[in-house]
């Protein structure tokens, strides 16, 4: 598989640019053609949507905020997953943004969800 020709390591600052919106009004195209260019976009390196799972995967969890700008990339990812017979489990935060585990720490809701993901591990590589 081809890597991805890789723009910039840093993620676009959008302050100042008058939207309380996130991302910004065209600020998700922007931030995709500084992550990676044109075809590069739709490779499994760049985002795993696009990954081939007909061999199998580990046991997957994913998290979501319901007001993610990847949400539907989330469910996405879960049907390419559990759609090839493996394992995954899809748990979505209402009112959460994206990241909003580490980025809103010590919230009821972060708290939750690092204790599904400690249960789900826990469960998945046998610890008592």
């Amino acid at each position: 598989m081809r890597r991805p020709d890789g723009r910039r390591r840093n993620i676009p600052n959008t302050a100042g640019m008058g939207s309380s919106r996130c991302p910004p009004k065209g600020g998700r195209s922007f931030a995709r053609s500084q992550y990676a260019s044109g075809d590069d976009q739709k490779l499994a390196y760049v985002s795993p949507v696009f990954g081939d799972f007909t061999k199998g995967v580990p046991p997957t969890l994913i998290q979501a905020g319901a007001r993610e700008f990847l949400l539907s990339d989330s469910v996405r990812l879960y049907q390419a997953i559990a759609g090839q017979g493996s394992v995954a489990v899809l748990v979505i935060y209402q009112g959460m943004p994206h990241a909003f585990q580490p980025l809103l720490y010590g919230t009821p809701e972060s708290g939750r969800a690092y204790r599904v993901s400690n249960a789900f591990f826990d469960q998945e590589m046998g610890a008592q």
